[in-house]
Parts: structure tokens; sequence; C-alpha cells
């Protein structure tokens, strides 16, 4: 993850010292051994954070930052490498959707008695990620928010007032780390996680699994017989075959077994399957 640099602003109208910090990135292992992709494609969507920007914040952004932010959120979110891909504003299909969201900007000044002729700025920004899901019909829900508070302190003149433009870049610098801080959070959330499962009665390509189905039922059907999504794998982890025309019940699965590169499937054979739900 891109770490923020502090700047340096001189001049005789303004001298800023100091920068927020963003927090290092942390993933759980849980799937490290495991030989599959990272999660499907996410969209990233600008409407709402537009709408943020030139309504309510108009006073402190200009409408030209929703760009600069949203290449920042898309290269953060691919930081976290969750996803195989992240798209922007183009919806298609069943996807998972994420919206940055800024709640809440503010700033304020604070005299500093040990230097009469510099006080300090401080910048304070509430950001959020809104993870929604389209289905296949194209409604779209709200799954989880991931939302993170920064502030930024700068010591400048007191004798200069600071000027609105300058005020709008420390705005951006506070939020992109927010924004960083709350990819970091969402990249966490999203570290895939499997269940597992084994082939317990084969008729011809129908197979009968023993698996946990709680999670399963509540996903969307084209995930789970995606290419990754319910495989037969081999003692080494390697996916030998997919399964689909998924008939999903209480404890147990019956399926189409699809054979690759010739493997043999057998009574007792490891079943795994990807659950792209968020962990809570």
């Amino acid at each position: 993850m891109r770490k923020m640099a502090c700047i340096l602003l001189t001049g005789a109208a303004l001298t800023t010292f100091g920068c927020a910090t963003a927090p290092a990135p942390v993933y759980i292992t849980e799937a490290q051994q495991v030989t599959t992709l990272a999660l499907e494609p996410v969209n990233l969507v600008s409407d709402e954070l537009t709408k943020d920007i030139t309504g309510k914040w108009a006073k402190q952004l200009s409408a030209d930052s929703v760009d600069a932010i949203m290449t920042s959120v898309k290269a953060q979110i691919a930081n976290t490498k969750r996803f195989t891909k992240v798209i922007e504003n183009s919806l298609d299909g069943k996807s998972y959707i994420i919206e940055p969201r800024i709640e809440s900007l503010s700033n304020y000044e604070t005299p500093m008695p040990t230097d009469p002729n510099r006080k300090q700025l401080t910048f304070k920004a509430r950001v959020r990620l809104d993870v929604k899901f389209m289905n296949q019909k194209g409604q779209i829900e709200l799954v989880k928010s991931f939302s993170d508070m920064r502030t930024l302190d700068k010591k400048v003149s007191s004798k200069f007032p600071v000027p609105p433009e300058k005020k709008a870049e420390l705005y951006t610098e506070v939020i992109d780390v927010a924004f960083t801080a709350a990819a970091n959070m969402l990249g966490y959330a999203f570290n895939p996680s499997y269940e597992m499962g084994k082939v317990t009665s084969l008729n011809g390509q129908t197979a009968n699994i023993m698996i946990a189905t709680s999670k399963i039922k509540v996903m969307p059907k084209g995930q789970l017989e995606s290419n990754d999504g319910f495989v037969v794998i081999d003692d080494s982890n390697k996916v030998i075959a997919s399964i689909s025309e998924l008939v999903i019940g209480d404890g147990s699965v019956t399926g189409k077994v699809y054979s690759r590169g010739g493997a043999s499937i057998k009574e007792g054979a490891k079943v795994r399957v990807r659950v792209n739900s968020l962990k809570e």
C-alpha cells in the first residue's frame, strides 16, 4: 500500500509541517495456500462521491477533485489484491460494487502560545466505502460499509490567511489517507474463505457432496458455478474437476462433475467452495 509522504509548502503566505499517516496493511492468511485467483472483478462507482463533492462539500473541494480521489481509491482497492480487477463506472451483470463517500469534513485553528507567529490548522475527514451487490436482475443492496476518520495537523503563519485552494489540497490529502485505511479494512474483510467437503457418492457424472451449506445457500448461484467456485481438488490443492447444475440442501449438495485433464474422480474426493461473503 502506498505511504503518504509529508508535504512541505513554503512561501511568505504559508509554511506547513506534518503529515497524516495511514496504517500498515494487515491481511489474514487463511487462504494463502489455496491455489485460486482473488475474488471476481469489482466495480468502483463515482456517482455518490460526485454528489458529495459537488453538493455538501462544494465549499471545501472543487469538482475536479472527484477524478483524483477516484484514481487514488481505485489504486488502493487494487493494492489489497482481493479482486482480480477493479473496474471503474461500468456495471454489467452480477457483481460487487464499491461506492466511495465523504461523510464529514472540518477544520479549525489553534493558537500556538510558544510561537505567536504561527498557528496550527487541523483538518478532519471521515470517509466510507459502501460495498453493494448487484444481482442478475439489476437489483442492488448494501452489503457492508467500511468507514475511517483521519486528522491532519499543519503549522502555518498566523500573519496570512490560508487560501481556499490550499485548504482544498489539505482536505484532499487527509481524505486520501482516510480512504487508504478504509480500503485496508475492506481488503481484510474480503479475504477469501472456503468451505470444505467431500464426495460421498457418485452415479455417473452426478455426485452427492457432504458440506456445510449455511453460507453457500445465500450466495448467488452464478458465483458458485464459476470456473473457480465449486470444485474438486487433489491432495496438493490442485483443481481437478468443477461442479455445476447444483442442488443445495441442508448439509449436502448434488451436482454434475466435469473432470479436468482426464482426472479420475472417486468417492471421498475433497471438495472446496470459495465463499465470497464478507466476514462479519
